[in-house]
């Protein structure tokens, strides 16, 4: 019985030390998204990793490892240092950032952030907003997520790189709306005022007052950081008072909160005018 014992010894230790070598094992993802068909399932992630000195990224890179919401399994995902736009192959589900390995000693936990969660869907390609990640020695780390240029240049330049099948099968990792390329073209915040009866268009201070959205784009950058395309929209007022609302345009993913968001601040907004006033507003 001893000797039984002793010979599958060798055979168990093998397993224990094949078991403890996967601990950190990472999936290895593509960067080479023009591969993409469209069928697949998985999410596109731009993302940036830096140190602030040098040697402080080893020359293999690091893990970001990505926990789905309902089983708690955690995915280490390959990253190198610099940008990189990658695509990784996952099950259906809910995914959050859980930390970043960069060799034993040097792990930054993620899971006291409160970022929006990131769904995967069967079938589909889901798109997370991109990331800057910063780290010095070991200590600290600076997480920088892109603006609303950066972002829209970022997907602009994966657009051009997708099969066009791939392209029809693009959408948000955070209310799951379809982004296209016509929404990764330039835009910018803008309001004109516009006073019919004299013709004029308004813009100094002392001439009229403007709406501010800052709350409204707060809580959907909360939810949906991911924020591309842009929203054209019409409010009239007369007396101080709201008369109506028009979407002349809606090429972007903005949430259905964001919307409602944004009719209540024009619905409670009172310009410091009571002639008819027409406000363009491109958000």
């Amino acid at each position: 019985m001893n000797l039984l014992k002793w010979v599958h010894l060798p055979f168990v230790l093998f397993l224990l030390l094949a078991l403890s070598g996967c601990a950190h094992q990472a999936i290895v993802p593509s960067d080479d998204i023009s591969n993409l068909k469209g069928t697949e399932t998985g999410l596109i992630l731009p993302i940036s990793l830096s140190g602030s000195i040098e040697g402080v990224l080893p020359p293999e890179g690091c893990k970001l490892s990505l926990k789905e919401s309902n089983t708690a399994k955690t995915f280490p995902i390959s990253i190198r240092g610099g940008f990189q736009t990658i695509f990784v192959e996952l099950s259906q589900g809910s995914y959050t950032f859980s930390d970043l390995y960069c060799e034993s000693n040097k792990t930054w936990d993620f899971s006291s952030k409160t970022w929006a969660p990131m769904a995967v869907l069967s079938g589909n390609v889901s798109a997370a907003t991109p990331m800057d990640l910063r780290v010095d020695n070991g200590t600290k780390m600076t997480t920088f997520f892109f603006n609303r240029d950066g972002i829209q240049k970022t997907y602009r330049d994966i657009f051009v790189h997708l099969k066009p099948m791939a392209q029809k099968n693009i959408w948000s990792a955070y209310n799951h709306k379809e982004v296209t390329a016509s929404m990764t073209q330039p835009s910018e915040y803008q309001i004109n005022v516009k006073l019919p009866a004299a013709h004029l268009v308004l813009s100094e201070p002392d001439e009229v007052t403007y709406p501010e959205f800052k709350t409204c784009y707060s809580n959907e950058f909360n939810a949906n950081p991911l924020y591309i395309g842009s929203m054209y929209l019409r409010a009239k007022y007369f007396k101080k008072a709201l008369t109506k609302t028009e979407y002349i345009e809606n090429n972007s993913i903005y949430s259905d909160q964001f919307k409602s968001c944004i009719e209540s601040t024009l619905k409670n907004f009172q310009p410091n005018r009571s002639d008819e006033l027409v406000y363009d507003i491109n958000l």
